[in-house]
């Protein structure tokens, strides 16, 4: 097994990164109540969960897709699909801008 090198410590890091803000952003869509997350909030969140879809699919060289629009309940999952995407598929610009997209989300919410 070859010894992790400093290039591997930072991946490590910038995904550990986007997974904390990932619960970060979750807990608070889950948080507000369904009729205030319909509107902006819901608007933010799944304009975010296409903008990491969009990575994922650059990052895997193929073509973008429309995220479909769920019901508001479901944009908590729907982001952490597109991120968990990311996480899975993404290289170290992808990681870094999937974490910039998640932290202004959380500071937009």
């Amino acid at each position: 097994m070859p010894e992790p090198t400093a290039d591997d410590a930072q991946l490590d890091e910038l995904r550990d990164g986007l997974r904390r803000e990932l619960a970060r952003v979750q807990g608070r869509l889950r948080a507000l109540p369904l009729d205030r997350l319909d509107g902006e909030p819901a608007a933010l969140a799944r304009a975010a969960a296409q903008d990491l879809a969009d990575l994922a699919a650059d990052a895997q060289q193929r073509p973008r897709r429309s995220v479909p629009q769920l019901e508001v309940h479901g944009v908590p999952d729907q982001l952490a699909v597109t991120a968990h995407d990311v996480l899975a598929e993404g290289d170290r610009a992808a990681l870094s801008q999937a974490l910039d997209v998640l932290t202004a989300l959380r500071r937009a919410l």
